[in-house]
């Protein structure tokens, strides 16, 4: 098509519905849970409700237009990197470097959220001290630090608000058994944390309801808060325990009926990154995340989130690789001594992730939306830059003649160090040029396997710069043979 993938991917978005009504539209009732008909006749679009406007995508989904936030994750990112100034910098830099390319690209996400059914017991004992028992697993999304908070916010309402909130110093997370909590399923799907959350807090609503009478305000939040529990406990009026039950439904807009807790998120990244062509080096310059993460329950842990789910992506996509014995079956990947999982180098070398701003989410726990798995999705930035930088390079080979030959030495200047190729040069001896035909296996197309160092070269020489080439295999993943190509299987290279 001659497209810019960018350009492609923006006429593509679902659009937001016009300012005014229009006409043509069949009015539909919000489904439960799912704010839309799921009337399969209905093209992608908008439906008119008497309430607002909702969207449907191609996959049936459907939502609020409020909560549509993937365009201005799009477009606030596209402005806040400077993607179409840095676009032009990379088309400057190809220009002017022989065996380096720089690729940019941007792309987007969507995640269905759905936070699940949980359990939860909270405990107060007489010093004030509160333990919390949850059926959520810790596994280093930060969700024990999350359930603490939401405790100390929920019961901290108790307190008058100069003295808010209750320090985290009195809660306490239980280890996780099914012998007190039994029947809380799996944490899944990213929204782990947020269904413990809503249990922990429907548990601490219930003892908040049975201390509001009996807070008396003293000097300090922690005084207000014992003398609270004291009077409870001396009353004997509740007990100083409760279980939290949520059933993953939740009230909107004022209106009497639940629906589910789901929702969508959305988000965009910019990656920047650059490729040796000899090599095949990749490097991932700078990458940008603009992340619909609704009101965060804390943004310290979330951010850290993106970070690290991008970075796991980013090794799904460019170093990671399952492959098995063909007549065996074995798995060849049995070890990171060949199954190369991201590294520090690995890591852009600036990462800039930030959240939209005001964007609560009214079907979230607390205004918030899920972390962890829908930030992987973005670490597809990465691979289109990629694949732009080494489209560079296809078109650079494609345009010179495929019977180059290579003669004389050029300036180390004109190489700016971007490969060893010319230090070599003056290491091996003067030899008759040769001339040097690479041909693509695949395609039958025939292009030059070295395209402007003009060095002396020798048979030696050949052997070692051929040993170290990997635009090859770079090329051959791009044009969807995946990463399991190999040099010999794609191509090969005539002395002529």
């Amino acid at each position: 098509m001659g497209l810019d993938p960018i350009l492609v991917r923006e006429r593509n978005f679902l659009q937001p519905p016009p300012p005014g009504p229009s006409k043509g539209l069949a009015p539909a009732e919000p489904s439960t849970g799912d704010h839309g008909s799921q009337d399969q006749k209905q093209e992608p679009g908008f439906l008119a409700t008497p309430q607002s406007w909702v969207m449907k995508d191609s996959f049936g989904s459907s939502f609020l237009a409020k909560e549509y936030t993937q365009l201005r994750c799009w477009y606030g990112l596209k402005e806040s990197c400077s993607f179409l100034e840095r676009q032009s910098k990379v088309q400057e830099f190809n220009k002017s470097n022989i065996w380096r390319k720089r690729g940019i690209a941007m792309t987007n996400c969507r995640f269905d959220g759905s936070v699940q059914s949980k359990t939860a017991l909270v405990t107060i004992y007489g010093d004030g001290s509160v333990m919390l028992s949850h059926g959520g697993l810790e596994m280093g999304q930060g969700l024990s630090t999350k359930v603490l908070q939401v405790a100390a916010y929920e019961l901290g309402k108790l307190l008058p608000d100069h003295q808010k909130p209750l320090p985290l110093s009195l809660f306490q997370a239980n280890d996780v058994t099914s012998d007190s909590q039994p029947n809380n399923g799996t944490t899944a799907g990213s929204t782990g944390s947020e269904s413990t959350c809503e249990a922990i807090l429907r548990a601490c609503a219930q003892l908040r309801a049975s201390l509001a009478k009996h807070v008396q305000e003293r000097g300090t939040a922690e005084e207000t808060w014992k003398t609270a529990v004291s009077g409870l406990k001396s009353s004997n009026e509740a007990p100083l325990a409760a279980i939290g039950f949520s059933d993953a439904k939740t009230n909107v807009q004022g209106s009497a009926e639940r629906v589910p807790m789901k929702y969508n998120v959305f988000g965009a990244a910019c990656s920047e990154v650059e490729v040796n062509l000899l090599t095949g080096e990749k490097t991932l310059l700078r990458s940008d995340i603009l992340y619909d993460c609704g009101r965060s329950l804390n943004p310290a842990i979330d951010v850290g989130q993106v970070e690290g789910a991008f970075v796991m992506g980013i090794g799904v996509l460019a170093t990671e690789e399952v492959e098995y014995d063909s007549q065996t079956g074995k798995l060849l990947q049995d070890s990171t001594w060949n199954y190369k999982i991201p590294s520090a180098t690995c890591v852009p070398q600036q990462l800039n992730v930030a959240f939209l701003e005001n964007s609560p989410n009214p079907l979230g726990v607390l205004s918030s939306k899920c972390v962890g798995e829908p930030p992987l999705m973005l670490s597809a930035s990465c691979l289109s830059a990629f694949g732009m930088a080494v489209q560079a390079g296809r078109q650079q080979l494609a345009s010179l003649d495929p019977d180059y030959v290579v003669s004389q030495p050029p300036a180390a200047a004109a190489l700016d160090g971007a490969t060893a190729e010319a230090r070599l040069s003056s290491e091996l001896p003067a030899a008759e040029p040769l001339r040097i035909r690479y041909v693509e296996a695949r395609t039958g197309v025939t292009l030059p396997a070295f395209a402007s160092i003009e060095a002396p070269m020798t048979t030696a020489r050949m052997k070692a710069s051929l040993g170290a080439f990997r635009i090859a295999n770079i090329l051959a993943q791009v044009s969807g043979k995946g990463f399991a190509s190999s040099l010999e299987n794609e191509s090969s290279y005539e002395l002529l």
